[in-house]
């Protein structure tokens, strides 16, 4: 019965001690993309959500690939976001800006890398 219980404590640890690696190293895998890929996730994903056409998808595309530099400094990072973020605003209508605002926090973190 001991050993039983002692072994528990002892896979407690090591599921405490792992999970938090797996999670740390899907994160680096999320920024080891390249920035095309992520470009072209991080635009479904703003079709999928927007409802956005053919024409506006491959206009948003542009502007991101266009816009966002390969490498980004802890500086310019707020500037990057409001430039890109204004310049998507005047493709979409106005039901697809009032969902853009919800979204425009947080949506370019995966191209960006998460906020520091």
């Amino acid at each position: 019965m001991k050993i039983k219980f002692t072994s528990f404590f002892v896979l407690a640890f090591l599921f405490m001690c792992i999970g938090p690696a797996k999670n740390v190293q899907a994160q680096n895998e999320v920024e080891m993309k390249p920035l095309p890929e992520r470009i072209d996730a991080v635009t479904k994903k703003l079709q999928l959500k927007l409802i956005l056409s053919a024409e506006q998808s491959s206009k948003i595309d542009s502007i991101l690939i266009g816009s966002i530099p390969k490498n980004i400094s802890k500086e310019n990072r707020e500037e990057i976001i409001k430039l890109v973020n204004a310049k998507i605003e005047t493709v979409l209508t106005k039901k697809q800006q009032s969902k853009f605002a919800i979204l425009k926090s947080k949506w370019l973190d995966e191209i960006l890398g998460g906020s520091e």
